[in-house]
């Protein structure tokens, strides 16, 4: 068996699907920092890859390009991640390709993931193209040979904003990446006299997320 380092990911770039971990016990300098790169990354209970800066990772490390060490087989060691629950976890992930009956999205960290016209719940699948915002929750079946397909279901889609309303320094893609996870189980049942500033609301349900965010801010 090979041996493994623990370290914490100095950083990672979703959009280029790389990323660097430092090695504990080594001096923190530019030349002891590792290279990665996403598919050498072991997926966490949610079948993510990428792995956020400041993480704890272990790894093992093998000779790359031009004899130089990178970091292979890591693993995200955040605690945290054995307290998701799959059945209410949710993210927002950006279409990628579609066709009409099914696509795939790339995920916050920079994976992607398949969706199909079936698991959409939301109004709205009409709009749906490359770029266009989805929430949705994680779904995984196992297959006849023991393989895991994992897919996006209970999938809803996110009403962009008129560029009018986005401000100069302000971007749909950078707020959606943003937002926090949405827990389903969280929810609050509508009301008859619940605050029309509440994203439960009936006029909040026909709002974008971001005009949501713009309302309330106003109405503070």
């Amino acid at each position: 068996m090979s041996e493994r380092y623990s370290g914490v990911v100095f950083n990672f770039d979703p959009s280029r699907a790389f990323g660097f971990v430092s090695v504990d016990g080594r001096p923190d300098t530019s030349s002891n920092r590792l290279f990665f790169h996403l598919r050498d990354a072991i997926p966490d209970a949610i079948n993510r890859r990428g792995i956020p800066e400041g993480s704890p990772v272990s790894f093992e490390i093998t000779g790359g390009r031009n004899g130089s060490e990178m970091a292979v087989q890591v693993r995200n060691e955040d605690p945290t991640l054995d307290q998701i629950d799959l059945t209410t976890y949710a993210e927002f992930g950006q279409v990628r390709t579609w066709n009409g009956s099914w696509g795939y999205l790339r995920r916050p960290d920079g994976d992607g993931l398949r969706f199909a016209a079936k698991n959409v719940i939301s109004e709205g699948i009409e709009t749906i193209q490359v770029g266009t915002w989805l929430h949705y929750q994680i779904g995984r079946v196992e297959n006849a040979d023991g393989s895991v397909a994992w897919f996006a279901k209970q999938v809803s889609v996110c009403e962009d904003p008129a560029p009018e309303v986005l401000q100069p320094e302000d971007t749909v893609a950078a707020f959606f990446a943003s937002a926090p996870e949405l827990s389903l189980d969280e929810r609050p049942a509508p009301k008859p006299n619940m605050s029309p500033l509440s994203i439960w609301s009936e006029t909040g349900r026909r709002m974008s997320l971001l005009d949501l965010i713009r309302r309330n801010k106003t109405a503070a």
